[in-house]
């Protein structure tokens, strides 16, 4: 429907979708430069042209990039310039966040990795873009609040790929109302650690009064390295990565060029399986700067998770990647030691749908289990000449487990386990499956009193010692607060605590960065 000035009534235009899959309505619209922008549910742009009694709609054949049913997409105007903001979402868990800009020379989105001193304020009703330094807030950031969620705040910052979360009544803040929607900025900027960056340059806005232990490079040998270390980069430098041991509360640096501009998925047995560009895929060790490149992906990279059963100096490692684009099926892509491409398999379209939790598959005895956002496990098996792909749905834990819920699936050499968090961290379950009964066995305390489980999107591992240790029966995340403190889940006192300190009953007012891994040396293994 549409109405102009002067009209006395609305007028009703009929809008043909032309593409018979039902998700061809519009999503989202935006006025920009005099004219009127629409993008429909198949993530295509359209130009809305409004005559005397007729409305036409056209398209500019420009698709979002990597888009999928289950990914939000919101237009920006900012400064002269049209962009597009795409969320992947299970439930209130945001996994990932993408900017792309409109270039309407081309007709394509241009994905953005910088925005500089903007600031972009995401609502259903209306979405825009403000500058940093006028507000005396950080730049390069995303603000947003889920749809029926009134009492959470979200920042995301593009340089560290992290996601800061906060509840209203708590954060300090000022309402900026543009008469459509009211959106919470002025946000107290998260303090640091004082740390030094061991780079040629200084970072000055590192701030804060905690001291920290500080290594300029990681050091090689078992009487030195004993614990998983979270990899992650911090901030505008990207060839700078952190390497934080949260036993021990040491940080370590390393500067490397080879992962500027790339994107960490996988880890597993010391090697990172790393994309770069849209097609460019290849394995990384990090400590020796080994890379060993990769046949080309037959699509850009839309995987909705990714890993490998076995590091790349194995004569058998497979890599798996699931993609979910549409609900009725889901494609799959393998490739093996020795393949010279990639192979692609479309996995039981006629049957019931399975929808990814978006945590990576993980390689357990000799499958590939991937958990669904429904709880079903989805085992995907590869032989010699064939392959199979079962699902067990009628599982125990679904029952704990909602669209409010975070999964992941952690993998040991003799067991898995299966990890379920509510919203902000509430409450978390944690199972171990069962692979003669196909079901999960839900685990207390006590049970956990000689593991160490380490979780994140990317990687997940567990620790496993002989005897019960300080720092066992807990599950550490890529998470901090807001002193720089890494925060962990005590399963004993059922808090999330910082060293030494039990810090809260859930994960307001903690950041995490949402492309860190966990990554065992290959030196410890």
């Amino acid at each position: 429907m549409f109405c102009r000035v002067g009209d006395d009534k609305w007028t009703k235009e009929s809008y043909d979708t032309d593409q018979g899959n039902g998700i061809a309505a519009f999503v989202d619209a935006i006025s920009f430069e005099g004219n009127i922008y629409g993008l429909n549910g198949a993530g295509n742009l359209r130009l809305i042209e409004v005559y005397p009694h007729l409305l036409q709609i056209g398209s500019m054949k420009a698709s979002v990039p990597n888009w999928s049913e289950w990914k939000k997409q919101q237009l920006v105007e900012s400064h002269g310039d049209l962009f597009l903001v795409q969320r992947t979402l299970v439930g209130k868990s945001m996994f990932s966040l993408q900017v792309f800009l409109m270039d309407f020379s081309e007709r394509r989105w241009i994905e953005v990795v910088n925005l500089g001193d903007l600031v972009f304020c995401l609502s259903d009703n209306y979405s825009f873009g403000l500058l940093g330094r006028e507000l005396g807030i950080r730049g390069n950031s995303v603000y947003f609040k889920e749809d029926d969620d009134d009492d959470d705040l979200y920042v995301f910052r593009l340089d560290q790929q992290s996601l800061y979360s906060m509840n209203q009544e708590t954060a300090s803040v000022c309402i900026l109302s543009n008469g459509f929607t009211s959106v919470l900025l002025r946000v107290t900027d998260d303090s640091r650690k004082n740390e030094e960056i061991i780079s040629s340059e200084e970072e000055e806005d590192f701030k804060g009064t905690k001291e920290v232990k500080i290594a300029k490079s990681i050091p090689t040998g078992r009487d030195y390295i004993q614990n998983p270390l979270l990899m992650f980069s911090d901030g505008d430098q990207k060839d700078v990565y952190k390497f934080y041991d949260p036993i021990y509360d040491v940080t370590y640096y390393m500067n490397d060029n080879d992962l500027s501009e790339c994107q960490i998925r996988f880890s597993k047995d010391g090697w990172l399986l790393v994309s770069e560009d849209l097609w460019s895929i290849f394995f990384y060790e990090p400590f020796t700067m080994t890379r060993i490149q990769l046949p080309d992906l037959l699509l850009d990279y839309r995987f909705d998770g990714i890993s490998f059963s076995a590091a790349p100096t194995s004569s058998n490692w497979v890599i798996f990647g699931l993609c979910c684009i549409f609900s009725d099926f889901i494609t799959a892509f393998y490739i093996r030691s020795g393949d010279e491409d990639w192979t692609f398999v479309t996995l039981f379209p006629n049957e019931k749908e399975f929808i990814s939790s978006c945590g990576n598959p993980v390689f357990y005895g000799d499958s590939f289990y991937c958990l669904g956002q429904d709880g079903s496990l989805g085992i995907f098996k590869l032989t010699e000449t064939d392959y199979s792909w079962c699902i067990c749905r009628e599982l125990s834990s679904p029952r704990f487990f909602s669209n409010t819920y975070r999964a992941f699936l952690v993998p040991s050499k003799e067991e898995l386990f299966s990890v379920f968090m509510s919203h902000m961290g509430n409450s978390i379950q944690v199972f171990k499956w069962d692979a003669f009964e196909m079901n999960w066995e839900k685990l207390d305390s006590n049970i956990l009193k000689k593991q160490k489980l380490f979780i994140s999107q990317t990687s997940t591992l567990v620790i496993t010692t002989v005897e019960e240790e300080i720092m066992n029966n807990t599950l550490f995340f890529p998470i901090f607060n807001n002193t720089g403190d890494n925060v962990f889940y005590s399963f004993e006192s059922g808090k999330y605590r910082t060293l030494g300190v039990d810090f809260s009953d859930d994960l307001y007012d903690t950041k995490e960065f949402l492309s860190a891994t966990w990554i065992l040396p290959l030196f410890m293994m």
